[in-house]
């Protein structure tokens, strides 16, 4: 019974969304984008707040909003983790205790809306500028980023162009956006005068078509060692997305992984990533 109630009720959202997208169009199209861009969940749990603790916690600002970074010292090279929709930096407890272990030095950020970090809404370009404030001052080797953190990763070294590091991860990230949007237009069941509207939106607020976005076509720009892990069983982002970036990213390559799913939190990755650091 709970779970049809919890099917049902984005369908009942639509169907405001596409009845008042007739009259108020524009009322529809941002109502829309803020429900696209608010996530229900990612806060810091209780449990994990003693690993956090562990860390050296700085505020950062982007455009007056609070950027939660956390740093745990080493000698080593600097790795930053960024983590995916819906989530924090308490994600990454596993992979920082094996990275410390190896005496790097470790950054993790909480993106727009997530964890002890700031602002209302979220956007993978949003995390991206948000990701250049953190990389201009922590300066890190290599990026780490799962799900849509591995886009706004790509999207920062490609797109915005200000941040050089010398590695990248990208964990299970979706490549086309229009693929993203699609399936929130799906469990919405939103029309076509919703879904437009709100595609314009996103057009007039970072001069980026929906269609234009797109990991693959993005990561030919990338000169640097890339790795790209993807399960064949991920249920939220199409594992045929990270053979097509590695494809397209001269210098990248791909492992797969069976019955992993999205997360990917497992030993066998954490190693993976790891010996990619370590590789000259």
């Amino acid at each position: 019974m709970k779970q049809k109630l919890q099917s049902y009720i984005p369908r009942m959202i639509g169907f405001s969304l596409n009845t008042g997208g007739i009259l108020f169009p524009e009322w529809a199209a941002g109502k829309a984008v803020q429900i696209f861009s608010t996530p229900r969940k990612g806060k810091i749990k209780e449990k994990d707040l003693p690993f956090l603790e562990g860390s050296i916690q700085k505020k950062l600002f982007c455009e007056g909003a609070e950027i939660q970074s956390y740093l745990w010292e080493g000698e080593g090279p600097t790795v930053l983790f960024v983590h995916g929709w819906e989530s924090n930096s308490a994600r990454w407890r596993n992979f920082i205790k094996k990275f410390r272990r190896k005496k790097c030095r470790i950054i993790a950020m909480d993106a727009p809306a997530h964890g002890q970090s700031g602002s209302d809404f979220f956007n993978a370009i949003l995390y991206a500028h948000w990701m250049e404030v953190v990389c201009h001052h922590y300066k890190p080797d290599m990026i780490v980023g799962h799900s849509v953190g591995g886009v706004s990763a790509v999207y920062l070294l490609t797109q915005i162009g200000t941040v050089s590091v010398k590695k990248l991860a990208i964990l299970a990230a979706p490549s086309e956006l229009p693929q993203i949007f699609g399936r929130f237009y799906d469990i919405l069941g939103l029309k076509k005068h919703v879904s437009n509207g709100l595609e314009q939106i996103f057009e007039r607020n970072y001069k980026f078509r929906v269609s234009d976005f797109s990991l693959q076509a993005f990561v030919k720009k990338l000169t640097i060692p890339g790795l790209v892990i993807h399960d064949e069983d991920d249920a939220v982002a199409p594992y045929t997305d990270s053979v097509n970036i590695v494809r397209n990213w001269e210098g990248a390559r791909l492992i797969t992984t069976k019955g992993l799913g999205h997360s990917l939190n497992s030993e066998t990755v954490i190693h993976e990533v790891y010996r990619f650091l370590e590789e000259e």
